[in-house]
């Protein structure tokens, strides 16, 4: 009897449970929920920090801090001047406007392969600037001739500027995963535009003549609105590297 149990156990497996095996193995889940932190270059718009949660169903959830650097501004600058969409003197107001911006940004994102990295994903930005400007940029900018009072006074001194951007992006990109899938690298192209922008000028000086100095304000804000919204609109790349925590 002893015998005879030894040797059933040791009989080979058949096909049939080598394929059953084989067919479980492949089809045993993968965790449901993933955290990961990567940094990310997104020519022209933002350098930053992107945390991402993966759900079931691969939908994902993200946001990004970031900030954009000068030679960003400087080239999408470039483009719009030379395509025509404006001239030197209100590039360089915009230049000025988006010297010092900081970037939030949220995404909601799907990947439809189970076992493929590709992905789709749309989202919500917050744009906050904040930056110094002189007075002789405003006034070429918004192409308007000073009134004869306003003649030889301060207007032309320093402005403080302060913008709110509000935008839109969408993306389709590839993610691979790597060294037992604890490393994330990202490639993606997509596009952000402009919806609403709201302006704030105050001059950094005490003005000797407030009303005409106040008009002027209000009008280098409207113009510095109407610019963003009609052509701070990008295509983006993103490039990214993260780590997975789980």
């Amino acid at each position: 009897m002893l015998l005879g149990a030894s040797s059933l156990l040791a009989a080979p497996r058949s096909s049939a449970d080598t394929r059953l095996e084989e067919s479980a193995t492949a089809h045993r889940p993968t965790r449901s929920f993933n955290l990961s932190l990567s940094m990310m270059v997104e020519p022209p718009l933002d350098i930053g920090l992107k945390l991402k949660l993966e759900l079931p169903g691969r939908l994902f959830l993200a946001t990004t801090l970031g900030y954009m650097p000068s030679s960003f501004v400087q080239g999408i600058n470039r483009a719009i001047i030379a395509y025509g969409g404006y001239n030197e003197q209100t590039g360089d107001l915009v230049r000025a406007g988006l010297s010092s911006s900081l970037i939030f940004r949220a995404q909601l994102g799907w990947r439809p392969f189970p076992r493929r990295g590709f992905y789709l994903a749309a989202g919500y930005g917050f744009v906050a600037l904040d930056a110094d400007v002189s007075g002789n940029k405003i006034v070429a900018a918004i192409g308007a001739q000073l009134p004869p009072e306003l003649q030889g006074t301060d207007l032309l001194r320093g402005y403080a500027v302060r913008s709110t951007l509000h935008m839109i992006h969408a993306e389709l990109g590839w993610r691979w995963l790597a060294w037992n899938d604890r490393f994330e690298i990202g490639l993606a192209l997509g596009f952000a535009g402009t919806l609403g922008a709201s302006t704030e000028v105050t001059p950094t000086f005490v003005p000797t003549m407030p009303v005409p100095v106040g008009q002027y304000t209000k009008l280098a804000a409207s113009t510095l609105d109407a610019l963003y919204k009609s052509y701070v609109f990008t295509p983006v790349m993103t490039v990214s590297f993260g780590y997975r925590f789980f």
